[in-house]
């Protein structure tokens, strides 16, 4: 089973013990940075792994998070041009 199975597998439990939809989408996004942390470790010129800071790894959230925000600001967009034009 790969990592993001088990994310998807664990969201579907969580559904089923009737978890807010607002927890569900927080467990999944923290697993999905835990899942891109794991999945891309950097190395340094010597070939050893180079840990990140707290500061370094709320950065790169941070990011994320702006990059996600947008997405479903245009996401919202569309949908709303989509029903004026049905309209």
């Amino acid at each position: 089973m790969h990592f993001s199975d088990a994310i998807q597998e664990y969201c579907f439990d969580c559904k089923v013990r009737k978890l807010s939809p607002k927890s569900i989408s927080n467990y999944q996004k923290q697993l999905k940075y835990l899942q891109r942390y794991l999945e891309q470790p950097e190395f340094d010129a010597d070939g050893f792994v180079v840990v990140k800071t707290k500061s370094q790894m709320e950065a790169e959230k941070a990011a994320v998070e702006s990059q996600e925000q947008n997405a479903e600001e245009v996401l919202v967009e569309s949908e709303a041009q989509s029903e004026e034009t049905a309209a």
